[in-house]
């Protein structure tokens, strides 16, 4: 199905040679130059464990030490100088082939001669221990993602010799299966390392992998200043060393506000810019010796209704609330016009997307009509929750809240601290309107279904249920049938659209800003930040 397959037209390039390209875009660039990288980003990382849930700052720390079996293929990107990583096209990383065999099986040939960080030899053996843990330790969550690709105990892993292994999926090989081997959770942890560190209490090293690294990644994580800053070194045992990383380290500087990320770039202070405030991004477009990265990106933003509190338990309901968002003017207030509309439980940029199900253009005649056929002709009172630290919640929420109006739709705006708002989101689960994001790391249609639109799925916060759903969703994770599986992707996709459980508000774009000498960025549709693949060049 995926055999180290290429797209049509399109020249798939793996990471060597993404490197070797990106440096013949300029004449004068050194491959280890002598200053590392400097990246400045909101979220500080917290919990090194790969298996662990994590924040985005504990994602962008984690992937820089670690290496997954095959990675995304990228293409030339849309900027000078940079890449774009292509969902469904795989190229070797730690393994060097792959093929699906006749008995529906996955068979993987590592590289010879692999090695961890650390100098540990990496075999077979590594691959079947990491899924083992996937499973058994107390804080992962990454066995119940394999499940989803028929992946059910590290028995399912059979060890051929140290080089050659073979992933068993229940059903056969899916493009589940293959996603979840590009991502983040699935990269491959140093038995020896984590055994080493594991104790009677801890059999799985837990404690000690949420301040340490296991990896073969690209780089060590040389220094931690808690709050501070995270400093990575090359890893000269990474398998594509010298040539990977291209520069001779990085630094991630943890600065929560917004406002002095923006005057560190603009003061050359850092060299990258993560978790840019859209408001600045025409003016940061317009300085000097600075150059703005804009992609599309997989990062819902959504309203929830939840379907267990009335009104909201009425489709008319909330298909009336769906008719009275003002989104065009949600999209350019608030992202100041960096955002694409979402239409659809499926995402645009995610395999088999289709916003033709979607027909909530706003209008208020009708909203005001579906209020009067589900028994509310005079409107209804309720309220919208807001994370009170979340500045785009509290913009959209004035919106929502003067358009509903015109409906005779009363909303009260309550704020919550993040922390309290997520244990209500998770735990009480009694919010009338919320907002929440969502972007999948694995990017594909029936992890997006299992997870947001099951029936008591505990992440499907607007407590959304459609039993004949529930089946389409199990019939599309288990078949091997491509064509099949677009056809329920399908069906789903206009039943949500139809049952109308959230409003679809906007997809904002993807943002990095940097000084006009790096090169070589590389945008995944995670967007988790890879910056093995940074260097320095001339200005522009």
């Amino acid at each position: 199905m995926f055999k180290n397959k290429a797209l049509r037209g399109t020249k798939l390039l793996p990471l060597v040679i993404v490197i070797v390209a990106l440096l013949g875009v300029l004449s004068t660039v050194s491959a280890q130059d002598d200053l590392p990288i400097v990246v400045t980003w909101w979220s500080e990382p917290s919990n090194l464990d790969i298996h662990s849930f994590g924040t985005d700052g504990d994602s962008d720390a984690r992937i820089q030490a670690y290496a997954t079996l095959i990675a995304k293929a990228q293409v030339e990107g849309p900027f000078p100088g940079t890449t774009i990583a292509v969902t469904g096209e795989y190229v070797p990383m730690l393994a060097e082939s792959w093929e699906e065999t006749g008995d529906g099986a996955l068979q993987f040939t590592l590289r010879e001669g692999l090695v961890f960080a650390n100098g540990n030899p990496l075999t077979s053996s590594d691959v079947r221990f990491t899924v083992d843990r996937t499973f058994n330790s107390p804080t992962s969550y990454v066995g119940s993602l394999l499940t989803l690709a028929g992946i059910n105990s590290a028995d399912q892993v059979e060890i051929i010799d140290d080089l050659n292994f073979r992933f068993v999926p229940a059903n056969g090989v899916t493009p589940l299966l293959y996603e979840l081997l590009s991502e983040l959770n699935t990269v491959i942890v140093d038995q020896e390392t984590v055994e080493a560190n594991a104790t009677a209490e801890d059999p799985w090293a837990t404690e000690w992998l949420t301040s340490n690294t296991a990896g073969a990644g690209p780089y060590i994580l040389s220094r931690v200043e808690p709050g501070v800053e995270f400093a990575y070194e090359p890893n000269t045992n990474f398998y594509a060393a010298p040539d990977v990383p291209t520069n001779s380290g990085v630094v991630i500087k943890v600065i929560p506000t917004a406002a002095d990320r923006v005057l560190l770039l603009r003061n050359g202070d850092v060299d990258v810019l993560r978790g840019v405030p859209y408001t600045e991004i025409d003016d940061l477009m317009q300085t000097d010796g600075i150059r703005v990265l804009t992609y599309s990106s997989l990062d819902g933003r959504l309203i929830g209704m939840n379907n267990n509190i009335a009104p909201f338990d009425n489709i008319q309901v909330r298909q009336a609330i769906a008719y009275a968002i003002p989104y065009e003017e949600i999209l350019q207030s608030v992202w100041a016009g960096y955002a694409d509309p979402l239409q659809s439980i499926v995402f645009a940029g995610m395999p088999t997307s289709d916003f033709s199900f979607w027909n909530y253009s706003t209008d208020l005649d009708r909203a005001r009509e579906l209020l009067a056929e589900a028994g509310y002709p005079d409107g209804f009172e309720t309220t919208l929750v807001t994370r009170a630290d979340n500045q785009e919640d509290q913009q959209v929420a004035v919106l929502v809240q003067d358009a509903l109006r015109e409906i005779g739709v009363t909303v009260n705006i309550e704020s919550m601290l993040s922390g309290a708002y997520a244990a209500r989101q998770f735990g009480d689960r009694d919010m009338p309107m919320f907002f929440f994001n969502w972007i999948s790391y694995v990017n594909d249609p029936f992890y997006h279904f299992h997870f947001l639109m099951r029936c008591g799925q505990g992440t499907n916060y607007a407590n959304y249920c459609n039993p004949d759903a529930d089946a389409l969703i199990d019939e599309g994770l288990a078949t091997t049938d491509l064509a099949r599986r677009e056809e329920i992707s399908l069906e789903l996709q206009q039943i949500h659209a139809e049952d109308s459980p959230w409003i679809y508000l906007a997809q904002p774009n993807s943002v990095t800003v940097m000084r006009d000498d790096i090169q070589g960025w590389a945008e995944f549709p995670d967007g988790i930040a890879r910056y093995w693949t940074l260097f320095r060049g001339e200005s522009e």
